[in-house]
């Protein structure tokens, strides 16, 4: 069958390519031809340039973000190219993007489109100049001739009104098939459709431990250490992950969510690929994280870690360390992580179970003729 993938393929963030890359391995792995429909308006693109500066800022602030920028370019173009030749190689897409418009799907012609998953539905939009709901992921544009699924779609923070609502209500007409990656947003989003809404998994947890270590081999270490994967950035994070470095007697490491040019030294390992972002996590002694990916891989890695700093976007995470009975591995900020060791065979019984039936969802309304 000829599929294709929506989704935020072409951001600067490690789990928005390694979960595009999961779902298009994962649909090949059953004999469909997959495609990414390299979607990418202008308005996401410009948030990723090197020297974006946010329209909002004016004055000193503005001067401070543009020396801000050139201070950090050399080190971002380097993470920049590197991704795109991930994405050249393992997603199939070119240097620029093919669609910048939404009119531009009209023709498209897909037996199924796959919404997903990532946080397509964000209501606030993590794009400065992008406000709102992007219509392209709600099932706009694409032909009605195409089956639609939605797979672990998410919103980030849930906050919307009654006009969001209306707007949700209509645009959910759009699919076929509706799966969301939170428990939370699933109870959100049921009242407001008639189908049936499954809580899925991330598609990073499609594939299991073996396929992942093919790709996590960019290295290997020459001394223990224990890893911070600082996405939003926690002062918290870095202090627990410094006194775990100490308690362990390993070496410090940082991956930063965003290339930060006062953060100088080789502990700091801004320029890393997707690729090398999880051969660390692999080989980590204990990770501490602020982001979702970097607890899923430390499950699929089965790793000591610890997650906290995300504040109210700790649901993604909540959600996942609920259903596999480890949410003592989400702590409040400044609290110390628990000593109880975490049982991965346990814990891999469990994610099997849910893992099962998110595949089964997908291939099924794949071949679902309704």
């Amino acid at each position: 069958m000829k599929i294709g993938i929506l989704t935020y393929h072409r951001a600067l963030n490690y789990g928005a390519f390694l979960q595009a890359f999961a779902l298009k391995s994962f649909l090949e792995s059953h004999n469909h031809h997959v495609t990414i429909i390299d979607y990418w308006p202008d308005e996401h693109a410009c948030a990723y340039k090197p020297l974006f500066i946010n329209p909002a800022l004016a004055g000193i602030k503005r001067i401070k973000q543009t020396l801000y920028n050139l201070l950090r370019y050399r080190k971002y173009r380097k993470r920049t190219c590197k991704m795109d030749v991930l994405r050249a190689k393992y997603l199939d897409i070119p240097a620029s993007p093919q669609f910048k418009k939404g009119q531009e799907l009209a023709n498209l012609n897909y037996d199924c489109v796959i919404y997903g998953s990532d946080q397509i539905w964000w209501r606030h939009s993590p794009f400065p100049t992008y406000p709102g709901f992007d219509p392209v992921f709600w099932g706009e544009y694409i032909p009605s001739s195409s089956k639609k699924i939605a797979y672990a779609a998410s919103m980030g923070q849930m906050d919307i009104d009654s006009h969001d609502k209306d707007f949700i209500k209509n645009a959910l007409v759009h699919f076929n098939h509706i799966s969301v990656r939170e428990e939370g947003l699933r109870q959100l989003l049921q009242p407001l459709t008639s189908k049936n809404i499954l809580t899925a998994v991330d598609p990073t947890l499609l594939m299991g431990i073996n396929f992942w270590k093919k790709y996590a081999d960019a290295f290997i270490p020459k001394e223990k250490y224990v890893l911070l994967y600082n996405l939003n950035p926690s002062k918290a994070a870095e202090q627990l992950a410094r006194k775990k470095a100490q308690q362990l007697n390993c070496r410090y490491i940082e991956i930063t969510g965003a290339v930060n040019p006062l953060k100088i030294g080789k502990e700091y390992k801004q320029t890393v690929d997707a690729f090398e972002f999880i051969t660390y996590i692999r080989h980590a002694e204990y990770v501490v994280t602020t982001s979702f990916h970097g607890t899923a891989f430390s499950i699929i890695f089965e790793k000591p870690f610890c997650a906290l700093g995300m504040g109210n976007n700790s649901s993604r995470v909540s959600s996942l360390l609920n259903q596999l009975h480890i949410s003592q591995c989400l702590i409040d900020d400044h609290a110390e992580p628990s000593a109880i060791p975490i049982n991965y065979q346990i814990v891999k019984n469990i994610l099997q179970q849910i893992v099962n039936p998110s595949q089964k969802f997908l291939l099924d309304a794949i071949e679902n003729n309704n």
